[in-house]
């Protein structure tokens, strides 16, 4: 625990044996999915109201050091309710334990990723117009078939090439006729 009573677990060998303390305490027990849950939520909320971020204002990091204790105390308990229940409003998380409330909405920030967000859209559309492009070319058709008939090309080839055997042929015997023609000319 740090002097500012927020718990911080790291990769280190105190923070796994304080995890295995916090397990073998009546730590709830979660499934995989949970437990992946739980991590990435834990880890995007600390981030978001870690106290550090409001270092000058006392109120707003008295609050984020309170529901970073909360975050922490909930991914040690296993509580992914709780977990959820803070990231899905986080307003009202800290109204109701009272504490003073946080101002989330930065208006700049809020620009910046609804441009994010239109430059984001514009390129999903474009990848979408590609793929729908690709998907209609007789490349992807090919690759298709071949994906569905593995030896498709190596029958097209023994076709191709019988084909041009035979048409080879056809062109020799033509030359040969054409040769005695020739010769029954000069000989006249």
């Amino acid at each position: 625990m740090r002097g500012d009573g927020i718990l911080c677990f790291s990769d280190c060998a105190a923070g796994a044996g304080r995890r295995a303390a916090a397990e073998s305490a009546g730590r709830r027990q979660l499934n995989q999915d949970e437990e992946a849950e739980l991590k990435s939520r834990w880890r995007k909320l600390v981030k978001l109201f870690h106290p550090d971020r409001v270092v000058g204002d006392d109120d707003k990091q008295a609050t984020y050091q309170k529901l970073t204790a909360e975050i922490n105390r909930a991914r040690d308990a296993g509580d992914i309710n709780r977990m959820r229940e803070i990231a899905n409003d986080p307003h009202g998380y800290i109204a109701r334990q009272g504490w003073s409330s946080i101002v989330l909405d930065d208006s700049e920030e809020s620009d910046k990723l609804r441009l994010l967000l239109e430059s984001l859209e514009g390129q999903v559309i474009s990848l979408i117009e590609s793929i729908d492009a690709l998907h209609g070319s007789p490349e992807y058709e090919l690759h298709q078939l071949v994906a569905s008939q593995p030896d498709l090309l190596a029958q097209v080839a023994r076709k191709q090439s019988e084909a041009l055997e035979k048409e080879s042929a056809q062109l020799d015997d033509e030359l040969a006729r054409i040769e005695l023609e020739i010769a029954e000319i000069n000989a006249n």
